[in-house]
């Protein structure tokens, strides 16, 4: 008698290994319950809705998870992939996946992982801005605005008389949040950078 090996799903055949690493499949799938999917035709057009513990679910699997884009300039999957592993030197491996209108997810292991790529920034890729943020549930590929953006920033020329810590603040709330100021500048210690 012959070993039969175990049927592969088409979604493990296209996803790999059960047992890979992929942090898209490191939760399982939800066991769907009764009225957890209830379809509707609403104005002609046949509607999902899912239920508030679906909704849990998926805000769960993607709870590490941001999305990017690159402002000014398209570049392949491969080479962003290549930049953002230099640039963000993250401790544990991360899943990039390509979605429409050049947005993409990318999906950590690690907590860590996730903060720092959020708040070190801002990241810069061949002279334009990669955009990150964290994964919202109401996220969409169609809404093609930024509505905000980190960026460093060099107040040229600002004389060392306004290196006071009122007068650094007053700054900042002229200019919107913060996300971090080096305290080196701010003591004026390296020249004239807030």
């Amino acid at each position: 008698m012959e070993d039969v090996a175990p049927k592969v799903s088409y979604r493990n055949k296209l996803m790999g290994s059960q047992n890979s690493t992929d942090p898209f499949q490191a939760l399982e799938d939800i066991e769907v319950q009764e009225g957890d999917v209830k379809t509707k035709v609403i104005s002609g057009i046949p509607s999902i809705i899912f239920s508030e513990r679906v909704h849990k679910f998926i805000e769960k699997k993607m709870a590490k998870t941001v999305v990017i884009k690159l402002l000014g300039r398209k570049i392949t999957f491969n080479a962003i992939l290549n930049i953002i592993k230099t640039l963000w030197k993250t401790k544990s491996p991360f899943q990039l996946m390509d979605l429409e209108n050049d947005y993409y997810l990318v999906q950590f292991n690690d907590e860590e992982d996730v903060k720092n790529v959020l708040t070190k920034g801002p990241w810069v890729i061949f002279g334009q801005y990669l955009t990150v943020r964290p994964w919202l549930s109401n996220f969409s590929t169609t809404q093609d605005e930024v509505e905000s953006q980190v960026v460093w920033m060099w107040l040229h020329g600002l004389s060392k008389r306004y290196y006071s810590t009122f007068i650094l603040q007053a700054i900042r709330q002229a200019i919107g949040p913060m996300v971090k100021t080096d305290d080196n500048m701010e003591n004026a210690s390296r020249g004239r950078f807030v």
